[in-house]
């Protein structure tokens, strides 16, 4: 399933990967304001019966064709503003369907000059299907299955909490791309980004990490505390369970449960032996790393940084052993499915700072939210009369 973030509004939370929760957008509001002031009824009345069209529904709820056509109409016009020209919208893949289907408009009429109306855009996007639609139909059902979880398990999002996260968002990229001396209002019209989007952005963000970070406390047993933090670094002799062998026969490769195992032994024996080293002091803990390991912590002496118990950051295995251990002590080598690991423990959670720990969480929380929701979806009761065309032979679907 494709979730993708807006391109502005990926610059302004970088660790975003969410669109909008479904609400009525600007567009809509000012075409309500304005009804009135001229415009022929017969065009509204149509425009209201073709938008009002239900092209999918999340648990019996339903979205709207203007729904999806009118949040596309209103972020393209806002990235086209972009006042930045780094920031520009280059791709503009609303405006050329839009543009499509003026060409074809005033091909027919001779050149003659042509109207559009919005009940004509919706219908046009019907007939074209552009990707960019179809992708916002899958964002929109995404959104709202957020939307009922967090309403179903009475998560609060406070206006105090996403003005908080807003304005910290916009410093951030205040700093990074350097705006100083430019106001919130003008960084956002420099990236072509609504402030209503920007705040709904991250009204789903905070309801998304609410849920995840309440399942965590619930695999604790207890609310997150400083004890299930904690730093560790390993030297590791890797075995590979799934390398393939020979099949009888000469037919395809295949995992024969003896070799696996001769494997692991083999790198059981290799292990002592490193952990010998290092008792008797031939070689300090971190070098044996640098020498042993085949994973990135080589070039870190060791370090697997900071986790947290129990959130899937790091094997079982690995984690229970980590957090039975005393400061600075290692521990008798330790089965994964990764191989055979030598555990020192660096630090405690008591022992580190509080951002050190925030920061830690708030990696984990951003590393799960794409996963959530398509958990979320996946739970869900979903219909969709506009999916996804299947990928071409011999590509994988984007993620």
């Amino acid at each position: 399933m494709i979730f993708r973030p807006r391109a502005a509004v990926c610059a302004l939370l970088a660790a975003l990967t969410l669109t909008a929760l479904v609400a009525e957008p600007v567009c809509a509001q000012k075409r309500r304001a304005s009804s009135g002031t001229g415009r022929p009824s017969g065009a509204t009345d149509r425009a209201a019966a073709i938008g009002s069209r239900v092209i999918a529904t999340v648990n019996g709820e339903k979205i709207t064709l203007a729904q999806v056509v009118d949040g596309l109409l209103t972020d393209q016009t806002a990235r086209l503003e972009a006042r930045d020209a780094r920031f520009a919208d280059r791709n503009r893949p609303v405006a050329a369907a839009v543009g499509a289907l003026a060409l074809r408009r005033m091909s027919a009429s001779g050149g003659a000059s042509v109207t559009l109306t919005r009940a004509d855009i919706y219908a046009w996007f019907l007939q074209d299907k552009p990707q960019v639609f179809l992708e916002a139909v899958q964002n929109k059902i995404s959104e709202l299955a957020i939307q009922q979880a967090i309403r179903r398990l009475n998560i609060t999002v406070t206006r105090a909490e996403i003005d908080r996260e807003v304005a910290t968002a916009i410093e951030r990229v205040r700093q990074q791309m350097r705006l100083t001396g430019k106001s919130d209002a003008e960084i956002l019209a420099a990236f072509g980004t609504r402030r209503d989007t920007l705040t709904r952005l991250t009204a789903v963000q905070i309801g998304l990490q609410k849920i995840i970070r309440r399942e965590l406390d619930q695999r604790l047993g207890h609310p997150l505390g400083q004890n299930d933090y904690l730093e560790a670094s390993h030297v590791l002799v890797q075995v590979n369970p799934n390398a393939p062998v020979a099949s009888p026969g000469g037919g395809p490769p295949a995992t024969d449960p003896a070799d696996r195992e001769k494997a692991f032994a083999e790198a059981k024996k290799r292990i002592e032996e490193i952990a010998e080293e290092i008792r008797s002091g031939k070689k300090t803990f971190e070098d044996a790393a640098r020498e042993y390991n085949t994973d990135a912590t080589k070039f870190r002496g060791g370090s697997v940084g900071i986790f947290i118990h129990r959130s899937g950051t790091m094997v079982p295995a690995f984690e229970e052993a980590a957090f039975k251990l005393e400061k600075g002590k290692i521990s008798e080598p330790v089965r994964t499915d990764f191989g055979w690991h030598l555990i020192r423990l660096e630090r405690r959670g008591d022992e580190m700072t509080a951002p050190e720990r925030d920061q830690v969480l708030q990696n984990y929380l951003r590393s799960r939210l794409q996963i959530k929701v398509q958990e979320l979806v996946a739970q869900a009761k979903v219909t969709n009369t506009l999916p996804l065309p299947a990928p071409p032979p011999g590509m994988m679907p984007q993620e």
